[in-house]
C-alpha cells in the first residue's frame, strides 16, 4: 500500500509538469524494470502496446527514455531523471515569448476607462485637463449655438491655456453658430467650420490625445469621458470625414 501512495505521488507529479498519463506511467515503469522491451512494459504497466509506443516514442523525444539494441531486439531505458527539469525549461522558455504579448493585452484593456461626468464644473476641468495632458491636436464637432453662450468667460481663458500649450484646434460647428466659427478662425492655432443647416445635434464630441469626450447639453450637461486609443482613432476619422465637407465661414 505504501509503495502504491509513492507511485501515484510521483505520477501525478509527473503528470503536473506536462507528461501525459500514459507517458507518467510508460516512464515510472521504465525505471523500475530497467533496460526492458515494450512487451515487458506493457505487461508491467497494463496499457494497452499502442499506446505504450506512442509514450515512449513522445518520452524519447523529451529526453526522458532512450533506446538501445540487444541484439535485434529494441529495448528502452529510462535517462537521468535530471531530464525531466528540461521539460520545464522548455514551458518557462515557450510562456517568455508570449508573455510580452499577454502584458500588451492586459495594458490594451487598463489603457480603456470610461467615466460619466454631470455639469458644467467638471466639464470645464475635463476640457482643460486633456488638452494639458495629451498637447496634441484637439478637434470638436456638433458644436451648438448655446455651447459658447453657456461657457463665455472661461471659453476665453481656456484658449489662452491651450495656445500656450501649442495645442491646435479644430472645430466644427452647427450651422447656427456660422458666426461663431468665424470669428474663433481669427485665433492662433485654430482653424473653424460649420456644417449645413439640416446638421443638428445636441451632442458634442471632442477628441485629443487617446480621450474622448461625448457632452450631451441641457441645463446640466452630461459629459462621458472615454479613454481609449481605438475609440478614439475612430472618432478622428470620423471627424476628419466631417471637415472635407463641411463649410469655410
Amino acid at each position: 500500500m505504501e509503495d502504491g501512495w509513492k507511485m501515484l505521488g510521483k505520477q501525478e507529479i509527473l503528470e503536473e509538469i506536462g507528461l501525459s498519463k500514459n507517458e507518467a506511467k510508460v516512464y515510472l515503469t521504465v525505471l523500475k524494470l530497467g533496460c526492458c522491451t515494450a512487451t515487458e512494459i506493457t505487461k508491467e504497466s497494463g496499457i494497452h502496446r499502442s499506446n505504450v509506443y506512442d509514450a515512449l516514442d513522445s518520452l524519447i523525444k523529451k529526453g526522458c527514455v532512450a533506446h538501445i539494441f540487444k541484439g535485434d531486439v529494441k529495448n528502452f531505458e529510462a535517462t537521468n531523471p535530471e531530464n525531466l527539469k528540461n521539460i520545464l525549461k522548455e514551458k518557462e522558455v515557450n510562456l517568455s515569448v508570449i508573455i510580452p504579448q499577454l502584458l500588451e493585452s492586459r495594458k490594451a484593456k487598463q489603457d480603456m476607462s470610461v467615466h460619466i461626468h454631470e455639469g458644467y464644473t467638471s466639464l470645464k476641468k475635463l476640457i482643460d485637463t486633456i488638452v494639458d495632458k495629451n498637447r496634441q491636436e484637439y478637434l470638436t464637432y456638433g458644436v451648438p449655438k448655446q455651447f459658447p453662450e453657456k461657457l463665455k468667460s472661461w471659453l476665453e481663458r481656456h484658449h489662452k491655456f491651450r495656445i500656450a500649450r501649442k495645442v491646435p484646434l479644430k472645430v466644427i460647428f452647427n450651422a447656427s453658430a456660422k458666426a461663431r466659427a468665424k470669428t474663433i478662425s481669427k485665433m492662433p492655432l485654430t482653424e473653424a467650420k460649420y456644417v449645413s443647416e439640416d446638421f443638428h445635434t445636441p451632442v458634442t464630441t471632442e477628441m485629443c490625445g487617446n480621450d474622448v469626450l461625448i457632452i450631451l447639453w441641457s441645463e446640466n450637461p452630461l459629459t462621458i469621458h472615454i479613454t481609449s486609443k481605438e475609440i478614439a482613432d475612430v472618432y478622428r476619422n470620423y471627424f476628419r470625414l466631417l471637415w472635407s465637407t463641411a463649410n469655410s465661414p
